[in-house]
């Protein structure tokens, strides 16, 4: 069977990011950010960026990078987890905490400006 899609929106609820196979691209599937798997985020190089540890996402240093929240239903679909940067909700995926976890690590900046908007 294979993999669903997942989707990250940002604040604004504009699509940032979809990934398929633990590999992460930005929405139009063009550029190729990373990849996560057994709970840690890569980048292209295979460089371990951070880490999901219980509901928190950390960098490599140990640095709290922000909290997951599971969400049974998600506004619009049927599942979900939103991203959250110290109190403030910056993103939402629809799909796993581990995809939740590689957006944080990979998009923070533009997540963290998303919600500043």
């Amino acid at each position: 069977m294979p993999e669903p899609r997942f989707i990250l929106r940002d604040a604004n609820k504009q699509h940032l990011a979809s990934s398929r196979h633990g590999v992460v691209w930005r929405l139009d599937g063009r550029e190729r950010m990373g990849e996560f798997y057994d709970g840690r985020v890569f980048d292209n190089d295979r460089t371990l960026l951070g880490s999901l540890i219980g509901n928190d996402v950390r960098s490599v240093s140990g640095e709290l990078l922000g909290m997951l929240a599971r969400r049974d239903k998600a506004e619009d679909v049927l599942f979900g987890v939103d991203i959250i940067d110290e109190t403030d909700l910056v993103g939402q995926v629809f799909g796993d905490e581990m995809m939740a976890a590689a957006s944080l690590v990979l998009f923070r900046n533009e997540l963290i400006a998303s919600a500043e908007e």
